[in-house]
This record gives C-alpha cells, structure tokens and sequence, in this order.
C-alpha cells in the first residue's frame, strides 16, 4: 500500500522546485549576458565595428553574385520552357479548345503566342 505524501513533504517538493527554476533563470541570465576576457578599449571596438562592416560588405557582394547566376539560370530555364510551350501550344489549343483569349487570360504573353502561331 502507497504512503501519502504530507502537506509538509507537498510544500517542500513545490519550495524546490520553484527554487530551482529561480536558480536556473539566474544562471541562464549571468551566463547569457557576461562578458568574457579582456575589456576592449575604444579603438579595438571601433576597429571591431569596421571589420565586421567588411564582412558584411563582402558577405552581400556574394550574395549578390549568387542572385545574379540564379537569374541568369532562371532566364535560361525561361526559354527552354518558352521553347516547348511554343513548340505544343497550337496542337494542345486545337485539341482542347483553347482560346488566344484564354491564353491571355491566364498570363501567356501577346509575343509567346505570336511566335506560336496563335492568334487573336
């Protein structure tokens, strides 16, 4: 048969717990917020600030390289799909129905169903 806890021993359980979440918020906080090694002067921050300002400098040129290639890779994927389009667009309007209207309406350029042979 299971003993019953006493409302001391339920009291105690509840005070420990509580302290050490206290305990643990503290450590997590001083931990968190403390400054290691030596202090830096003025000139090392500032010196600090612009090499990081470099970084991030360098960081965005690449990223801007990156954007670059990518749409450069977009454009090129652009007109392999544009190729195939035109290429199977007249078939698929004869066989389905599809409208120049239709096409319009849902995005397909003026020029790409030109170079279809769609027309209005």
């Amino acid at each position: 048969m299971a003993k019953q806890m006493t409302d001391q021993a339920k009291e105690n359980m509840q005070l420990g717990a509580k302290a050490m979440r206290a305990i643990e918020a503290y450590l997590v906080y001083i931990n968190q917020y403390k400054t290691r090694g030596r202090p830096l002067s003025s000139e090392s921050l500032e010196n600090k600030i612009a090499d990081e300002a470099r970084l991030a400098q360098k960081v965005i040129l690449i990223a801007k390289l990156h954007e670059a290639i990518r749409r450069e890779e977009l454009a090129q994927e652009e007109e392999a799909l544009k190729k195939e389009f035109v290429k199977y667009a007249p078939w698929f309007s004869e066989q389905h129905g599809v409208t120049y209207p239709a096409w319009r309406e849902i995005g397909v350029s003026a020029f790409v169903l030109a170079e279809a042979g769609i027309k209005p």
